[in-house]
């Protein structure tokens, strides 16, 4: 069904460079567009939780991020965002803080249904939040995921002039540190992790998009 789509539109519009591989050699129109855009403002944290994130950061030496949406599984059946597995390393690096964002609130069900425990350097937030105000507060961002896009909060991340530790299975920006997807490595990175900021990541999807929709 993709490489019929590919083939029918007038012009594909493509996300990372592997896909624009494919794409181009079914479709010579095909462009590629990086989704990511700007924030134009960030929607700052209410006081109950802006306190809760400050106590984190004031008992751990580092305070890393992740986000997720509902628990989703990749096509071996394993956690896209592998929140269990972050779970158990912060469980056993009580000075490294970790904030999980989960819109859905449905992490935190699942979690508590598998009886799974998580220390108090772990801050779930599982209701309707602007994941730009965390990373705000965060050291350093982990997409420790098992498949990717074109990851836009990686891409906030870096905006923000904030480090990413993210996983090899699709390619990441050149700021990124990328590890395998394993935990051993993922431990690593974070035991090692020391706060920086980034160079300035100047990406911008919305000229390209614009001028190909003024263009044709």
């Amino acid at each position: 069904m993709d490489r019929l789509s590919i083939r029918i539109v007038n012009i594909p519009i493509v996300l990372n460079q592997s896909s624009y591989n494919i794409a181009k050699q079914i479709n010579s129109r095909t462009v590629l567009i990086p989704a990511f855009i700007p924030p134009a403002a960030i929607i700052g944290l209410d006081e109950k939780t802006e306190k809760k994130v400050n106590q984190l950061k004031s008992t751990c030496d580092v305070v890393f991020c992740t986000n997720a949406y509902n628990v989703s599984y990749d096509k071996s059946g394993g956690e896209i965002y592998q929140i269990t597995s972050l779970i158990k390393l912060f469980n056993e690096l009580p000075d490294k803080g970790l904030i999980i964002s989960d819109p859905s609130g449905m992490y935190i069900k699942y979690i508590e249904e598998k009886g799974l425990h998580y220390a108090d350097n772990i801050l779930f937030l599982s209701f309707v939040h602007d994941f730009n105000a965390i990373i705000g507060n965060s050291d350093c961002m982990i997409r420790f995921t098992t498949t990717d896009g074109d990851s836009l909060s990686v891409k906030e991340a870096l905006y923000a002039g904030k480090p990413v530790i993210a996983t090899n299975v699709v390619e990441r920006p050149s700021l990124v540190t990328v590890i395998g997807n394993n935990t051993t490595e993922l431990a690593s990175a974070v035991v090692s992790f020391k706060p920086h900021a980034v160079s300035e990541f100047t990406e911008n999807g919305f000229g390209d998009l614009y001028q190909l929709y003024v263009n044709n």
